[in-house]
């Protein structure tokens, strides 16, 4: 019993640490369903077309990551090595560095809307309606990157709870304007992205406020150098998994969408509900890199394998809860989007399989992060691509092609394809996890 009582107080202690963090992806959930739901009120073809825009300017997002990444390994490690003014140089860089790789992402994106909403939905409508959303969204990229290189450098010195105010205080952004600007401004779609890609600036500006006093050492932008390179080599294949995963989505979503309209407008409220479910594992994964980041810079390797683990237990435990509740409640939300009768049942069928494998996306998170944070981005960035494209992409391409099944059983067909893939990547990563991370881990700063 003493060794069990030790265990729980240890999951309680990292409890205490992340839940800022739990709470702040869950807003950023809940705001996405806000918009949806505003959405929804225009009709399906509306939903439908602000899923197909926001998996493109998810696609996008991936330049954001390599500096995301960076940040978030090499500041928490500069913290655990007591070196604030490392810390200060590699987010500053970073920054500046960011903003204006989002911003030439955004311009080039802009004019070549149509023709990529087009590759990922085979609906002249639909893509018609997402390439609207999209341009109106894309603007806030150079926002968003600039809140996340902030929120990385945040979360790598565990100051949780400012990352859970500017998020909130973005949301409420987001939350405000959908409404005016959809509705009362006439905008439609157009509104909605509008919305979101202010609320971006706002919680950059947010984590501006008096941060050298809040985080110990100073974010400002400064002019990228070699302390931005590193971060860039080092997060670059995180982006890379990123870039393919997002272009796993869309070949996910493209087969999704030849099992109908009503298929992928059930993915698109599925997903968005889900998103609430697995944002305890996104808070994990960062919080692992930043708990196992600063350990392994104190030279702590041991400590940081066990930290790891426990907080790999957590996430396991919590994404296991969360499935629960998205069983509970699948009966009953997708119908709070005023869709058709079609459509809320088989976001109802999404929701069950998506909990099945929720506990397993838990391990994804926490061990990708925990081997981040140690130092090695390209093992998980190897796991995660090869595991996506074989165990979901590949059937889903399939069933979509051959036709297989018709009916409900097609995208069923396709969900089980996303359980699989999840299931087989979380048992690989603990593999290497458990037996090899004193091989992966390398401490980046002295």
């Amino acid at each position: 019993m003493g060794r069990v009582a030790e265990e729980l107080r240890s999951y309680l202690a990292v409890l205490r640490e992340s839940w800022p963090l739990i709470i702040a992806e869950s807003i950023g959930s809940i705001a996405w369903l806000v918009d949806t739901f505003f959405v929804s009120l225009l009709g399906d073809i509306a939903v439908a077309g602000v899923g197909a825009g926001g998996y493109g300017s998810w696609l996008l997002g991936a330049f954001n990551t390599p500096f995301y990444v960076g940040v978030m390994v090499l500041a928490s490690q500069a913290i655990g090595a007591r070196a604030p003014d490392k810390a200060s140089r590699v987010t500053g860089e970073s920054l500046a560095a960011a903003v204006f790789l989002s911003a030439s992402a955004a311009f080039v994106a802009y004019f070549i809307a149509d023709e990529f909403m087009l590759l990922l939905t085979s609906d002249p409508v639909t893509a018609s309606t997402a390439s609207i959303y999209l341009r109106a969204r894309v603007w806030g990229l150079p926002g968003l990157s600039a809140f996340l290189v902030l929120d990385a450098a945040y979360r790598a010195a565990k100051k949780n709870r400012d990352i859970l105010y500017a998020s909130l205080i973005s949301a409420v952004t987001n939350a405000v304007l959908d409404p005016i600007l959809i509705f009362y401004e006439g905008m439609g779609v157009r509104g909605a992205g509008i919305a979101t890609a202010t609320s971006f600036y706002v919680g950059t500006a947010t984590l501006l406020v008096y941060p050298r006093r809040r985080l110990g050492f100073s974010p400002w932008p400064r002019p990228p150098r070699g302390d931005a390179a590193r971060s860039l080599t080092l997060g670059l294949p995180a982006f890379a998994e990123r870039l393919l995963m997002n272009s796993a989505h869309g070949f996910y979503i493209g087969a999704i969408s030849r099992c109908g309209s009503d298929a992928l407008a059930a993915q698109t409220i599925g997903v968005r509900i889900e998103s609430i479910a697995f944002m305890p594992g996104f808070a994990l994964n960062t919080y692992a890199s930043s708990v196992v980041g600063q350990l392994i810079g104190a030279g702590k390797l041991e400590e940081a394998k066990e930290e790891g683990w426990r907080i790999t237990k957590v996430a396991f435990l919590m994404m296991a809860l969360a499935g629960g509740a998205l069983v509970a409640v699948s009966p009953y939300v997708p119908y709070l989007f005023g869709v058709s009768e079609e459509v809320a049942h088989l976001s109802m069928v999404y929701l069950f399989m998506a909990a099945a494998s929720e506990p397993f996306l838990g391990l994804v998170f926490a061990l990708t992060g925990g081997i981040r944070g140690a130092g090695n981005t390209l093992v998980p960035t190897a796991v995660n691509t090869a595991g996506i494209y074989l165990f979901r992409v590949a059937p889903s391409v399939a069933i979509a092609a051959l036709h297989p099944f018709s009916g409900v059983a097609c995208p069923i067909a396709i969900w089980a394809a996303m359980d699989a893939d999840v299931i087989a990547r979380s048992l690989i990563l603990a593999i290497v996890y458990r037996r090899g991370l004193e091989r992966l881990a390398r401490r980046l700063v002295s």
